[in-house]
């Protein structure tokens, strides 16, 4: 897992140290991230995402497709959303980490990430097949103002790939 300078800060931040509570992972979002998964040649999507209206031409590549379809937005899938800001980035980090054990037994590597909007505290997680030759997520995650955290569903031969991002 590695996490960009504007998710540290916040995460170390009062919203969380007021407001944080153990929970585990809601109901919805647990049968979202063990919901089959419809292959074609664009691409991986959990079949409740795969929509007719996203067209995997209108996108640069089979990543940029994936990404897209695959992206939810935490609050949409949470019994009570305005339980504060630090739960719902907890359920996305849950919801993040059952995607990977979920993903970690296929045979591709998965890139999960989850990414806090700074001003609305929106929780959004999407994921994406790794493919040498198509990049979604900047190798320097700093760069966005974005919180970030992103996972790798199988360890990369790079260890520093799966490390903290140090601010």
């Amino acid at each position: 897992m590695r996490a960009n300078k504007s998710m540290q800060e916040w995460w170390s931040g009062p919203p969380v140290r007021e407001s944080a509570v153990p929970c585990s992972l809601e109901e919805e979002l647990a049968a979202l991230a063990g919901e089959a998964l419809l292959e074609t040649s664009h691409g991986v999507v959990l079949r409740p995402l795969a929509q007719a209206k996203w067209e995997p031409g209108a996108f640069p590549d089979e990543t940029g497709y994936e990404a897209y379809a695959n992206k939810i937005h935490i609050a949409d899938f949470l019994s009570t959303p305005d339980r504060g800001p630090a739960y719902v980035v907890a359920q996305g980090i849950l919801y993040a980490e059952a995607l990977r054990e979920r993903l970690k037994v296929r045979d591709e590597n998965f890139c999960i990430i989850l990414s806090l909007d700074p001003d609305s505290v929106d929780v959004t997680v999407r994921f994406h097949m790794v493919r040498p030759e198509q990049q979604w997520l900047a190798d320097d995650m700093n760069g966005y103002a974005e919180g970030i955290i992103a996972w790798q569903s199988k360890p990369s031969a790079d260890p520093s790939r799966d490390e903290l991002v140090k601010p």
